[in-house]
């Protein structure tokens, strides 16, 4: 893959992050994602074009409303260079030795860069508001499944479930339909793991330990990954909220801090990474055992 293509997917992150940037402030606040244009919210002066630049304009303006003086908050510019590496990331993990991606793989690294946006706005959310918003993780209940169906190498079909239901049903052998039940029942398992681990925990620690935002939002991890990849990605995210907590916990006693980051950082993980992950953690007890 030449450079000027990883260049081409970080710039073009840059400016989806500067969008996502709206999203994340308007979104909780019920407010229009079109208009008005971009303004500062203290002042509530038009932002010019050339003040808003992806990350560059907010150098060039150390962070400060050119009309106001208000300092404009970092996240703006985190969000647009996490939004770049990220589809860096993507576009690495699905390119060939080649000099291009497979065409086979188009619809997925289109797929896959949705997906890893709407991970980073609701995240961010979560983090500034405690709330995941619908408008991010029920659309993409909606959307996951009918890019499955349109496209069914979305997700691989496995035996124990999925093709279980396409035996009984009678749908074997029609891969559109396949790519539809796939994805249906990763929606259901992805949410149905949450929702059962949040009543555990309410009941192990007599408060609320998942939000139902978390519910949806695993629900729409499961639509776009399938059952098999929804369930490592929560494994996953708990063993960095594990590691996160202690050392928030070490360094400052608080570990009160929104699980909605942790599950999109799993499901990112587990998005490009499936077939490592699963090897890890299916070896892992061989790994760490002191009689091997």
């Amino acid at each position: 893959m030449p450079v000027i293509a990883y260049v081409f997917a970080f710039l073009l992150g840059l400016c989806v992050g500067s969008f996502l940037n709206v999203c994340i402030y308007r979104l909780p606040r019920a407010m229009s994602l079109l208009r008005p244009g971009s303004h500062c919210p203290t002042c509530n002066q038009p932002v010019a074009w050339h003040d808003n630049i992806p990350v560059l304009s907010w150098l060039r303006l150390r962070g400060l409303c050119r009309h106001c003086g208000v300092r404009i908050s970092a996240r703006y510019m985190l969000v647009e260079l996490l939004t770049g590496a990220v589809f860096v990331w993507v576009l690495a993990g699905h390119a060939a030795a080649s000099d291009a991606v497979p065409l086979g793989r188009l619809p997925a690294l289109g797929a896959y860069t949705a997906l890893a946006s709407a991970l980073i706005v609701a995240s961010f959310v979560d983090i500034e508001r405690m709330v995941i918003p619908d408008e991010v993780s029920v659309a993409g209940m909606y959307v996951g499944p009918v890019l499955c169906a349109i496209w069914p190498g979305l997700i691989e079909h496995d035996e124990l479930i999925t093709g279980w239901i396409l035996r009984w049903t009678g749908l074997a052998g029609r891969p559109h339909l396949g790519g539809l039940v796939a994805s249906i029942v990763g929606m259901l398992v992805g949410s149905g793991i949450v929702y059962a681990a949040g009543r555990l925990g309410r009941v192990l620690f007599r408060k609320e330990a998942m939000g139902f935002g978390d519910v949806k939002l695993m629900g729409m991890v499961g639509a776009f990954i399938g059952w098999q990849g929804a369930m490592l990605a929560f494994f996953v995210a708990c063993v960095v909220g594990a590691v996160v907590g202690v050392v928030l916990l070490i360094r400052r006693r608080n570990t009160h801090i929104p699980f909605g980051p942790y599950l999109a950082a799993g499901s990112l993980l587990v998005m490009l990474h499936q077939d490592i992950l699963f090897r890890l953690f299916w070896n892992l007890p061989t790994l760490i055992s002191p009689w091997r």
